[in-house]
């Protein structure tokens, strides 16, 4: 639990650095916040995708599948998805005019999710 609490306060603070930022963890393993479709279907099999709540604290994690792709319906603009927190919300992508997807959890704000991934 700590370590994911560790993590989860890298993912904000570099959040609101910019997108595409690489995050060092403390095992060395890196995550990369995903900010396209394209970048979330470049995503090899076995690598981890998860989706992140900033303010709730919700984590939603998968490992990406040869044969799945269910980490792509969250960059979905017309998908609703509840978020993995506590505050029961609902998460939702925007896109922008420039491609780029911005999450939004309709309890927590604006820019409150995002999505990355072990790189």
């Amino acid at each position: 639990m700590k370590n994911i609490v560790f993590i989860l306060f890298f993912f904000i603070g570099f959040y609101f650095l910019g997108q595409g930022a690489i995050i060092p963890t403390s095992k060395g393993q890196r995550l990369t916040i995903l900010s396209s479709i394209e970048q979330a279907k470049s995503i090899p099999p076995g690598k981890t995708f998860a989706i992140i709540c900033g303010k709730c604290k919700g984590v939603w994690m998968t490992t990406v599948k040869k044969a799945s792709k269910e980490h792509l319906t969250w960059f979905d603009p017309g998908q609703l998805q509840n978020c993995p927190g506590l505050c029961q919300g609902i998460i939702q992508s925007r896109q922008t005019k420039d491609k780029k997807n911005h999450f939004f959890c309709n309890h927590c704000g604006e820019h409150s999710a995002f999505a990355c991934c072990s790189s």
